[in-house]
């Protein structure tokens, strides 16, 4: 049997915290595009993992753990 894979608890906070806030439930609601809950999952996904990837040196770390330091 396969391993299920690690849950990276970040991102899925970081979705988490987006995706139950008051705009991300409404637009979780639209009857007109069903797949829009999935669509922003992924679209979280890909931006917390450019955010990872981004090394620069005029980078600022603007993710859940920089606003509560």
């Amino acid at each position: 049997m396969r391993a299920l894979p690690q849950r990276d608890g970040a991102l899925w906070d970081a979705a988490d915290f987006i995706l139950d806030s008051p705009l991300g439930r409404k637009a979780q609601q639209t009857a007109d595009q069903p797949g829009v809950g999935v669509f922003l999952r992924d679209t979280i996904a890909e931006i917390y993992r450019l955010q990872l990837s981004c090394h620069l040196a005029e980078f600022t770390d603007h993710g859940l753990p920089h606003g509560l330091a």
